[in-house]
């Protein structure tokens, strides 16, 4: 089991970690050319990468540039971005693990259980309450010799 920070920066891009050398994943070794979809907006065709092996399995990893077939190789890199698409397959990918993560962060803070009673603090006014609320399962610590 690797953290959330770990699993999206080795499956994923941001806009200035796209096949940079500060960040090696995900690796050129792991890409392919994927998808050509159609954009629903504009009706052109667009060229998807795909990442379909070392770790996550994703479809639409980036999107190159429309001109890409023009541009010379050292500069097809470079013209490699994310669009709308891109981001709801990341969103696919990352919401439920984010979400688990965060499940699991308050089942850890409020695993506990808490007694709670209402009491009146002033026989006197009985439109007075207080409540007040125990911990109800004590973690008691004991240490070896």
């Amino acid at each position: 089991m690797i953290g959330l920070a770990e699993y999206s920066s080795t499956n994923f891009f941001s806009k200035n970690t796209v096949f940079s050398p500060s960040f090696p994943f995900p690796a050129r070794r792991s890409v392919d050319p994927g998808l050509v979809l159609q954009d629903p907006k504009t009706g052109n065709h667009r060229r998807y990468l795909s990442k379909p092996r070392d770790g996550e399995v994703i479809d639409r990893l980036a999107v190159t540039s429309a001109l890409d077939q023009f541009l010379q190789p050292d500069l097809r890199s470079k013209k490699i971005g994310l669009d709308d698409s891109v981001f709801a397959e990341y969103a696919s990918k990352l919401f439920p693990r984010a979400i688990g993560y965060s499940a699991g962060l308050l089942d850890y803070f409020f695993r506990g259980k808490l007694d709670v009673d209402l009491v009146n603090p002033d026989p006197t006014d009985p439109s007075l309450f207080q409540l007040v609320g125990t911990n109800a399962r004590a973690i008691h610590w004991s240490m070896a010799p």
